[in-house]
């Protein structure tokens, strides 16, 4: 039978301990004597998740001092990635445990059974739950737009397979959907110039623009894509340099307002509209021009 992903939340991972007596009954008597060479061994019994023949029951709902949770996972281009973790406090070694490996299972659909969906296998380093690292920190060649379901799990050193995470498995944070954009995103989402122009991402300016960029994705991604790849790409250098100072915000803040207009008017009547808005009035411009030089040549 293969894994399944269970619904109940009890931890049931360990099942209890059992003392045994090893040695030698030199009288041969059935019974621990004084004179009896033996040693006392304590196996720690585990109900654990095997790797092809156990149901899952030990979802995690809260915490665990030994285990790695919650994990946050985040969006990117053709990938996912482990943002964020916080190891419990005897995290990665516990008193009976050693976890080795972080897993994650994907799938466009639900997660239910472990065994028929794409798997990803995150090494466990450190020692204690200070110094965790995971590697790699990304799960690569998703399809973008599509959304995947995650489950997320432990390995130990003997290949048990425990502790799972359903966080992102529909509920409560549901799928994670991979986009070419987000892949190229700062995780510091005050480095675009208009955040850094406008002081928070939540201003109308910034707004705008941000539907601007989805509008662009939806009905033009063969040449918009390239071009918002720059921009996030070259961006945050030149945001740096005008979030500290008021004078460059103020200049941006005018640079912006033609693309701003531009982005209002395309949002309301289409990018055919706004081109016409805008080019225009330029058109007419160097036509006067043009007529104002010829005019003057005439009479010189």
């Amino acid at each position: 039978m293969t894994p399944q992903i269970g619904t109940s939340t009890i931890n049931c991972e360990f099942a209890g301990t059992k003392t045994f007596n090893i040695g030698f009954d030199k009288t041969n008597n059935a019974t621990k004597d004084s004179d009896d060479d033996t040693t006392q061994v304590t196996i720690y019994v585990s109900n654990v998740v095997g790797a092809t023949d156990v149901t899952v029951l030990s979802v995690i709902a809260a915490p665990q001092t030994d285990a790695l949770f919650p994990v946050t996972f985040q969006k990117g281009d053709e990938k996912v990635y482990i943002s964020s973790f916080s190891p419990g406090a005897t995290f990665p070694n516990s008193t009976f445990l050693k976890f080795a490996k972080y897993m994650v299972y994907l799938s466009p659909a639900a997660v239910v059974d472990i065994g028929s969906v794409d798997i990803a296998e995150f090494n466990i380093f450190g020692t204690s739950n200070s110094d965790v690292s995971l590697s790699p920190d990304n799960v690569d060649g998703l399809t973008n737009g599509t959304p995947y379901y995650i489950v997320g799990a432990h390995k130990d050193d003997a290949g048990n397979i425990g502790y799972f995470d359903v966080t992102y498995n529909g509920a409560p944070s549901g799928p994670i959907t991979p986009d070419f954009v987000f892949g190229l995103l700062s995780q510091d989402f005050e480095c675009f110039v208009a955040t850094a122009t406008y002081g928070t991402p939540d201003a109308r300016e910034v707004k705008t623009l941000r539907m601007f960029r989805n509008y662009l994705i939806e009905h033009h991604q063969t040449w918009a894509q390239p071009l918002i790849k720059f921009y996030y790409k070259h961006s945050p250098k030149l945001a740096n340099f005008i979030r500290d100072s008021e004078i460059l915000k103020s200049i941006s803040r005018v640079i912006l307002w033609g693309p701003i207009q531009f982005a209002k008017i395309s949002l309301k009547h289409g990018m055919g509209y706004a081109m016409m808005v805008f080019w225009l009035p330029l058109i007419l411009l160097i036509a006067v021009y043009r007529w104002w030089n010829v005019k003057i040549a005439r009479r010189t």
